[in-house]
């Protein structure tokens, strides 16, 4: 039998670390991927917590057994039976605590297992807050987009693009008795990833590559309906298609402000810090994005609003609403946007997580929107100083 070498033997080695290497990064970049999809192209995030209900008396709740229990300020509560909204911390004790409370739809009794809801309202603007309005279809590249329509006195109409998760159009509830107080019709509308499970949309969000030309025919079916021009409102994943529309559309010029709460500002800086959260190594992770651009169709560069700042109409009025406990999109980035854009006003909000500034500090919250639009849009009036 012929022996085998050194050379030999290291040559063997070498192969078998080397397929090892191959093996082990093709593993850890599928898994990238995987997350890729899994958490930021998917529309559904996490509930936001749950809790048990001791006892309800009146204005008041008990809460025990869950997280984001005594987590400050308005939120609203899913039971099975109903809908409420719990309100301030008014004693806590040995892991019960006892808040404001409202009950909105149906009813919350002791013994029902509540989720937190951040939309913090039930439902749609009628049910919310006796606010009527017409449902209309507007027509779409992958099919109809569904669209709540509430009508006003202006011809500048409020466009709000919801972001991800289970509430859709809800997100835009704690906000619309603020906008309806300045006089604006709105049309809260949706898009194509809305409509995957009836089998008319696209399965995974593209952060507005795509997304934005559904913002596009909303505006166009608007102006059938009386609009002259508009303002863009986007959370989270809406905020980022706001940003494609403004850079893609011929219609920016028909833009009069803009309002960003929790915007995703840069999409390949959340990669890096997804894998780096995972333990991916940064070469791998780089590999990873550059199979996740073929794969998925995610231009990396487009999705970086930062560097693409000087891109954006210096003339368009844009305010960023962003809290400082944001773990999703750090206001770091915010800061940056801000800094690179003359015409960004940003307004942080002490303490707040991701999608929930106005929950904790709703009164701030509606103000800070309230001055920016008298400012911006001067020919407004708030329907409690009309004479």
């Amino acid at each position: 039998m012929e022996r085998r070498t050194p050379w030999a033997w290291a040559r063997s080695v070498a192969a078998g670390l080397l397929m090892l290497i191959v093996v082990v990064g093709g593993a850890v970049t599928w898994r990238l991927m995987s997350l890729v999809e899994s958490e930021l192209l998917s529309m559904q995030t996490p509930a936001s917590g749950s809790a048990v209900v001791a006892d309800v008396t009146g204005s008041r709740i008990v809460l025990v057994e869950g997280d984001l229990i005594d987590r400050g300020g308005v939120w609203g509560i899913t039971g099975p039976n109903g809908y409420g909204q719990v309100t301030g911390v008014i004693s806590a004790a040995e892991g019960r605590i006892e808040r404001g409370f409202v009950a909105l739809s149906g009813s919350i009794v002791p013994g029902d297992e509540v989720t937190f809801d951040p939309n913090a309202f039930p439902n749609d603007p009628r049910e919310a807050h006796g606010m009527p309005f017409d449902e209309i279809n507007v027509p779409g590249d992958l099919g109809v987009n569904p669209a709540w329509l509430i009508d006003g006195d202006s011809d500048t109409w409020v466009v709000f693009v919801h972001g991800r998760g289970r509430g859709g159009r809800a997100e835009s509830l704690r906000s619309l008795p603020t906008y309806r107080k300045l006089g604006f019709p709105m049309l809260v509308i949706t898009y194509r990833t809305d409509n995957a499970a009836e089998g008319s949309g696209a399965r995974r969000s593209t952060w507005g590559l795509d997304e934005w030309r559904d913002l596009e025919a909303a505006l166009d079916t608007a102006r059938l309906r009386g609009a002259r021009d508009f303002v863009l409102v986007g959370h989270d994943l809406g905020a980022s298609i706001v940003a494609m529309f403004l850079h893609n559309s011929e219609a920016v010029s028909d833009i009069r402000a803009v309002v960003l709460d929790s915007a995703i500002l840069d999409l390949n800086a959340m990669v890096d810090d997804l894998a780096r959260d995972h333990g991916i190594p940064g070469f791998l992770a780089g590999l990873g994005k550059g199979i996740s651009r073929i794969r998925y169709g995610l231009e990396w560069s487009e999705l970086d609003q930062v560097g693409r700042a000087a891109e954006f109409d210096p003339s368009t009025p844009l305010l960023l609403l962003h809290g400082t406990g944001d773990a999703v999109s750090p206001l770091a980035t915010a800061e940056a946007f801000a800094a690179a854009l003359p015409a960004a006003t940003l307004e942080r909000f002490g303490g707040a997580m991701h999608g929930s500034l106005w929950n904790s500090q709703s009164v701030r919250y509606d103000d800070v929107l309230t001055d920016f639009f008298l400012t911006v849009l001067p020919e407004l009036v708030r329907d409690d100083e009309v004479p």
